[in-house]
């Protein structure tokens, strides 16, 4: 039974990854007529147009078959977002290059996925988009990938907010440079200074592109936090399938933390996720937290999980967050219950959640952590009730 459901999931993923191939090539060839009319075009010319596109995109599409750790119905979203999103941008008749974002598409990309997809994506987009309107004029791509490269590098550090906010100003004062010199190489102009005018468009632009890379953030981290708030999760099928103890030890910390949570009103869901995926590591046997990191980073999970992973056990660095100590509480607790009951050893649960607590209280593991006494006073009643004490 298991080896069907197995190869109908294959077969489905086949059907999907065609229809993707499939349909690049219809909306490439349906773009390409946006500036290349018959009556404007080489002969054959569409046909050199269309195929660099298709292959721009096929790279991306490509990246995304070779992600085993993304979720199927995750990479459909995404590459139809990567594909459409400039056809409708282009749709708009802009006489100032500089108003169309493009770079905003592979931004959001970092976001949702890595830096890595998010750079190919640019690429992807910037030269199906240029091959399709400067075929004469390469100068005008290379600025577009300059400006590219900084907006997904500023994206990329959305999670520290004084590296994006470093990064962010380096990508608006590029931009801005940059346009200004966007005008230099159109043989059609007779601009012989640097454009301010222009330099102005393209700041605004980034501008707006930051703010919106801001809020999408936010929006994203929600999406990812619910993705991997559940037991039916890929990470925690495979530690399912690796161990059945793990699991099982995972889910209760998971539910433990999420009860806590609730309790004082922090953020249930986080502490779900990270409850859930906190010895993520165990799946490869990891021996110290960058191997954890490492595999926690091959399935996208997001920084502030990653943050609670390392904060949970108290070896490199104390819980800096109410949900960090949620965990590690949580975690301790679970793990001593189950040493008593396999050791056999005569001590009752609320003698443990008692030892777990005073133990982490007394070496100031919480000290960062923003918790209250009462707020612990609220956790360990929970934990006792869970434990019928």
């Amino acid at each position: 039974m298991k080896s069907k459901e197995f190869k109908i999931s294959a077969y489905k993923k086949q059907i999907l990854y065609v229809y993707m191939a499939v349909l690049t090539i219809i909306i490439c060839y349906f773009a390409s007529k946006i500036y290349k009319t018959d009556e404007l075009i080489w002969p054959r010319e569409r046909y050199i147009i269309v195929v660099t596109m298709v292959l721009s995109f096929y790279m991306v599409l490509l990246k995304l078959f070779l992600d085993k750790k993304m979720e199927l119905n995750q990479a459909v979203y995404l590459y139809h977002f990567i594909l459409l999103a400039p056809f409708f941008l282009m749709i708009f008749p802009l006489n100032y290059y500089e108003l169309r974002p493009l770079y905003l598409i592979p931004m959001i990309v970092v976001l949702a996925k890595d830096l890595s997809l998010g750079l190919l994506t640019g690429i992807a987009v910037i030269v199906s988009t240029y091959v399709m309107i400067f075929t004469n004029l390469a100068e005008f791509m290379y600025i577009a990938f300059l400006i590219m490269v900084l907006g997904c590098l500023s994206a990329s550090q959305i999670h520290n907010l004084k590296k994006f906010l470093v990064s962010t100003l380096i990508f608006w004062a590029g931009t801005f440079y940059l346009c200004g010199l966007y005008r230099y190489f159109d043989p059609n102009t007779v601009y012989d200074k640097f454009q301010y005018k222009f330099a102005a468009i393209g700041l605004m632009v980034a501008a707006a592109c930051s703010l919106v890379i801001f809020f999408v953030k936010y929006w994203v981290f929600f999406i990812r936090i619910k993705m991997f708030a559940s037991e039916n999760s890929i990470p925690m099928m495979e530690i399912k399938e690796k161990s059945i103890s793990l699991y099982y030890h995972s889910v209760e910390v998971g539910n433990l933390a999420k009860s806590a949570a609730a309790s004082i009103g922090a953020d249930i869901r986080l502490s779900y996720a990270a409850g859930l995926l906190h010895d993520i590591g165990k799946l490869e046997n990891a021996k110290d937290i960058r191997d954890y990191l490492r595999v926690a980073n091959e399935y996208g999970i997001p920084k502030n999980i990653k943050s609670i992973i390392v904060e949970c056990s108290g070896k490199y660095r104390k819980p800096a967050s109410k949900e960090a100590a949620i965990v590690m509480l949580a975690d301790s607790t679970v793990t001593s219950v189950e040493y008593m009951r396999e050791a056999k050893k005569d001590m009752s649960e609320e003698k443990i959640i008692d030892n777990v607590f005073s133990t982490r209280v007394n070496n100031a593991s919480l000290s960062n952590s923003g918790i209250s006494l009462e707020e612990l006073y609220l956790i360990k009643k929970v934990f006792l009730k869970k434990y019928n004490c």
